[in-house]
């Protein structure tokens, strides 16, 4: 992918979505996360309660692409499984939002709406939930903080130079600059991008979060689904969605609302 290539295949109008993606780069986790560090808090583990380097595909989901932002890495893609706890069968590992999705319903949820990556290790001792989600597809590794200040959390470089880095659309500012976009997000449907933070080169900045607890109203007043759950975020956009879809393209009233439609 040379700026010669790009450009003859600019000319001859054989461009690809997919091809700008690749020519844009950061398809390679290894060009944006230059140094990751998070508290090792593995049960056992000779080095638990100290930072190490969480570098290595067993921290890392598989590489996505997004149609505006472009290559995407998700970080701790086992969030959310009961790593470690006992089990008999792979059904005692669902993802936390699965089981909360069928709660007291007397519904299943179909296949393309679980979070899905957990299983009952059967060749542990004893047997035990794990994860394949990673990018490793074994081996995963789950990272927790179980003590909240400045420095117990992760640590992030990452390489957004701007002699190397393309525009991206900026969450903030609504126009185009370089740097890269930083989004924390549910297991089930990454939210909305547009919500993310963009780090422009050579900031530094800390970021915390919080846990709030609150009871939600049933369907359809706070979710978009009366089967499985979806971020709040994203079900606000598929509502105006759908409301623009009903007033402007005439669609049925009736239709189901349907995740990215």
């Amino acid at each position: 992918y040379t700026a010669a290539w790009f450009i003859n295949q600019m000319v001859s109008a054989n461009l690809s979505y997919m091809d700008l993606i690749m020519y844009a780069g950061y398809t390679r986790r290894s060009q944006i996360v230059k140094e990751c560090k998070v508290v090792d808090s593995e049960d056992g583990s000779p080095t638990k309660g100290t930072k190490i380097s969480c570098m290595s595909d067993e921290w890392w989901g598989p590489m996505w692409v997004d149609d505006t932002y472009g290559a995407c890495h998700t970080f701790n893609p086992c969030h959310g499984f009961p790593m470690g706890s006992l089990c008999e069968a792979d059904g005692e590992c669902d993802h936390a939002l699965n089981v909360k999705a069928t709660k007291n319903k007397n519904s299943n949820l179909p296949t393309w709406a679980k979070v899905s990556g957990g299983f009952c290790d059967i060749d542990a001792e004893p047997r035990t939930c794990a994860c394949n989600a990673c990018k490793a597809g074994k081996n995963c590794k789950h990272a927790t903080q179980s003590r909240s200040g400045k420095g117990r959390g992760m640590r992030l470089m990452l390489n957004s130079a701007v002699e190397e880095d393309t525009p991206i659309s900026s969450a903030e500012n609504s126009r185009w600059s370089s740097g890269t976009v930083v989004h924390m997000h549910s297991e089930f449907d990454k939210g909305l991008l547009s919500n993310g933070m963009t780090m422009p080169p050579g900031m530094v900045t800390d970021v915390a979060i919080e846990k709030n607890i609150y009871t939600e109203m049933e369907y359809p007043y706070t979710n978009c689904s009366d089967t499985f759950n979806i971020e709040p975020s994203l079900c606000q956009a598929n509502c105006l969605r759908r409301t623009q879809a009903i007033k402007c393209c005439g669609m049925e009233k009736s239709a189901p609302v349907i995740k990215g439609k």
